[in-house]
């Protein structure tokens, strides 16, 4: 695994540090998104798939660098959608959850059962 760590943007006080932990032996790769403020630092909770962009950074910052709902992480679409919408992370949370909740009971009644007795 080789590390990569170097201050991209800085934004209100707030600093990204992307780390791009790579595996030669499996030719993957992954991103942990470090925010830094105030000599304290913490993970984002973006996806670990590609660096944020200067934009992903701020509407992040901008809406005070929420946890991502469940287990889903932030996307720049979903961070788009939100400062789209003029709410606050947290009621979009909510809303996502209910949604998920939702779906899944939805999904539950139309399921059959698999096994029907032979007549």
């Amino acid at each position: 695994m080789k590390s990569d760590r170097k201050r991209l943007y800085t934004y209100k006080g707030f600093s990204y540090r992307p780390e791009v932990l790579e595996d030669l032996k499996k030719d993957t790769y992954q991103v942990v998104h470090w925010v830094e403020e105030d000599g304290r630092e913490f993970t984002a909770d973006f996806t670990k798939y590609h660096k944020m962009s200067r934009v992903d950074f701020e509407n992040y910052v901008n809406l005070k660098c929420p946890r991502a709902p469940g287990e889903t992480k932030w996307t720049p679409v979903r961070l788009r959608e939100v400062i789209r919408s003029n709410e606050d992370a947290e009621s979009f949370i909510n809303k996502f959850s209910k949604k998920i909740k939702e779906g899944i009971k939805s999904a539950a009644r139309k399921t059959r059962n698999p096994r029907m007795p032979r007549v």
